[in-house]
């Protein structure tokens, strides 16, 4: 294998050329990915800061408890930060309206709240005023989620739907974009590239080295394109994201 490695590393110096197109289509393929990753959760993470501090940082409220059931919430191990709050729409002879945080935010919390209002004895909503939930769980019990938080959890249907959806696209169109450049960087020498491989296939190397050559190409072309780019595109972000505050 050490001279299957040198060999590569070799026809790598020889052609400067496509093997520096290929590590800069590498490159700004990464920049443009860990970017697009780290300023999105960056964003959405202002953005929760910033609810947070005009409504709260509740997820869910329960309504109508009684003192054993507050107690009860106080003890479960998924919720933090339990305490009273006051409810305008609840009526004065109601029971208690206790806020609650999670301690993990996941697409099963709907699920997992509404088995808490069961396993704690809250009385069940009429039929009729059921309500749907994201990710199709329905609400049988008296519980407010404090959806405009969660969704930039991305935890809204129509949010997740949205945002995610533009955001997968963006992601794609850069895949895209950069399978281009590096095939296009590749394409650069293909009759000296099959003509050095018929040459070491004359001297008696193997298919198999004669594709791990390929391989171990791709492999040190990825090695300084993969961390220059994630590295570059962390100090884009912060940079970005400075200038934002500013």
């Amino acid at each position: 294998m050490g001279i299957i490695y040198k060999l590569t590393l070799r026809y790598l110096k020889k052609n400067k050329k496509r093997t520096r197109a290929t590590i800069l289509g590498i490159t700004c393929t990464m920049i443009i990915l860990t970017t697009i990753s780290l300023f999105t959760n960056t964003l959405m993470g202002m953005i929760r800061e910033s609810i947070r501090e005009d409504q709260g940082s509740w997820h869910l409220i329960f309504h109508d408890l009684d003192q054993e059931q507050y107690e009860s919430l106080k003890e479960n191990k998924k919720l933090c930060n339990v305490s009273e709050t006051e409810c305008e729409e609840c009526e004065p002879d109601a029971g208690l309206c206790v806020a609650a945080e999670m301690k993990n935010v996941s697409w099963r919390m709907f699920a997992r709240t509404q088995k808490i209002g069961k396993k704690i004895g809250m009385e069940q909503l009429p039929e009729e005023e059921w309500r749907r939930l994201p990710y199709r769980e329905t609400g049988k019990y008296n519980i407010t989620y404090h959806i405009e938080l969660l969704e930039y959890y991305g935890l809204n249907d129509e949010t997740s739907m949205s945002v995610g959806g533009i955001i997968n696209v963006i992601v794609a169109m850069v895949m895209l974009m950069g399978c281009v450049l590096i095939y296009n960087a590749y394409s650069i020498s293909t009759f000296e590239k099959l003509r050095y491989l018929g040459t070491l296939g004359s001297i008696g190397a193997s298919k198999f080295q004669r594709i791990s050559v390929v391989y171990w190409e791709g492999i040190l072309e990825g090695l300084v394109g993969i961390p220059v780019g994630i590295g570059a595109g962390i100090l884009l972000t912060n940079g970005i994201v400075k200038w934002l505050e500013n």
